[in-house]
């Protein structure tokens, strides 16, 4: 399966108290690897004080075919922050296959907190996840 261009937002924002908030951008051409035919994930890495390893690949889910978003988050602040990811896949045509998102409710991640985000999976028919060609994110608070 590959994937025509992959588009990343990274949305990063300080605590509640100073509202400042940091926006990336990644994209480019991609391939989204099957796990079962010795294929790796697709990594890509996002943000600098909040720091985001995304990995993108189909893998087995309890006997079908399902594309993993899972993304793992790092606060190398001193300070408390919060974040949202989007990710949404598309067939050649521009139409919606799925999409996922995560990111931190209440107090956020504290300074030095590591956390996996591990739910971002997008469930889609067999014949679907064969028409997978782009993927792109987008940034909400």
């Amino acid at each position: 399966m590959s994937t025509k261009h992959l588009t990343i937002f990274a949305f990063l924002c300080w605590t509640p108290l100073d509202m400042s908030c940091l926006a990336e951008t990644k994209q480019g051409p991609c391939k989204l690897p099957d796990r079962d035919s010795g294929g790796e994930g697709l990594v890509v890495e996002v943000g600098e004080k909040l720091q985001g390893k995304c990995e993108f690949i189909i893998v087995d889910f309890n006997g079908r075919k399902i594309v993993r978003a899972n993304i793992v988050v790092k606060n190398t602040a001193d300070i408390p922050m919060h974040f949202r990811y989007y990710v949404t896949f598309f067939d050649k045509d521009g139409q919606l296959l799925g999409c996922t998102s995560e990111g931190t409710y209440d107090d956020g991640l504290k300074p030095g907190q590591n956390m996996q985000y591990g739910s971002c999976l997008i469930f889609l028919s067999s014949e679907t996840i064969g028409k997978v060609a782009s993927c792109k994110g987008r940034s909400s608070s």
